[in-house]
């Protein structure tokens, strides 16, 4: 399974919010790893090598590339089902 590590950290973050603190440290571990020097490591879409002091610097790239996603086209039977109800 490819590694998502901003999904991972959203998890975790979800999980710690609700006390599951071993949950939300065994889904980090999935995507992340502490350098020596104390460095938060990761790989951004599975395929550029990045690190940080903190997860906010360390996923700002991903959050940035997603702002250019493009929505998907809405097809015509959604459409018309979304303007039944």
């Amino acid at each position: 399974m490819e590694e998502l590590p901003t999904l991972d950290y959203e998890l975790a973050s979800t999980l710690a919010a609700a006390s599951l603190y071993d949950e939300a440290a065994e889904v980090l571990m999935q995507s992340f790893s502490v350098s020596e020097d104390g460095q938060i490591e990761t790989r951004l879409g599975g395929q550029a090598a990045a690190h940080s002091g903190d997860f906010i610097r360390l996923l700002a790239p991903g959050r940035r590339a997603s702002i250019f996603n493009q929505p998907p086209p809405i097809r015509k039977a959604t459409r018309s089902f979304s303007r039944r109800y």
